[in-house]
């Protein structure tokens, strides 16, 4: 339709923040807001990502609160969203007053500038499902930022995905595993991934983390692919 059309378009996103700004609209947040998803968060914070030291990537930032809310909830180490619109970002950067955040204009389906394992985790709400309005070139790009993801993460890390997509429906079910675990894996032949499905009775979407972990040395050795875990259905109300 002509809504998820304009989704793929870049123009389409700079016309909505410039119109926003005029409004003077609040903060969107697509599907979640950080008190909302602070939960999973926290579950899979382990004593190798400490809170104060966590690195985060926010995909497709927009206006979202996000990193102010999680600056506010104690994350002090380097905090960073990234958006294709110039216009989000500048209008960010002005709203901005930590040193430890910052915003920066990125397309996420044409590459990160950033160093190998240089992240904690990489939070995308709703931009894959963007990306993949794109019905001709969608699943291209998104494995390309799929690739990056798995590049930049460090072990231990995740990648939190927030998406319409449900793991229970056959062909979102083999996206998953054709395009974004086979992705990951690919991308990181030495690291072992595994999946865990939040869903909860009181939101009609699923949370899917994507953890980046060290593949066993007797695995490497014998050549064998790492395995892939699926968790389903943790509650995280």
């Amino acid at each position: 339709n002509s809504i998820a059309q304009d989704y793929c378009s870049q123009k389409y996103w700079e016309s909505r923040y410039e119109n926003e700004q005029k409004e003077q609209s609040q903060a969107f947040e697509w599907f979640f807001t950080y008190k909302q998803i602070k939960p999973v968060i926290k579950y899979h914070f382990n004593s190798k990502i400490k809170r104060k030291e966590c690195s985060c990537l926010d995909l497709g930032c927009g206006n979202s609160n996000l990193l102010f809310d999680m600056r506010a909830d104690g994350f002090l180490g380097n905090l960073v969203g990234v958006d294709y619109s110039q216009t989000v970002i500048s209008y960010m950067n002005n709203k901005n007053g930590f040193e430890n955040i910052r915003y920066e204009v990125l397309d996420v389906t044409n590459g990160f500038p950033y160093k190998d394992a240089s992240y904690d985790v990489c939070i995308d709400k709703s931009t894959m499902d963007t990306i993949l309005h794109n019905t001709t070139e969608g699943e291209q790009k998104v494995a390309k930022m799929i690739s990056e993801i798995s590049r930049i993460l460090r072990y231990n890390g995740f990648y939190l995905l927030l998406t319409q997509m449900d793991f229970e429906k056959e062909a979102d079910y083999e996206f998953f595993v054709n395009v974004v675990l086979s992705t990951l894996q690919s991308s990181s032949e030495l690291a072992h991934w595994k999946l865990t499905v939040h869903s909860s009775a009181e939101y009609p979407l699923h949370v899917y983390v994507f953890e980046k972990l060290k593949c066993h040395e007797m695995s490497r050795r014998s050549g064998e692919k790492s395995p892939v875990v699926i968790l389903k259905s943790l509650n995280y109300d």
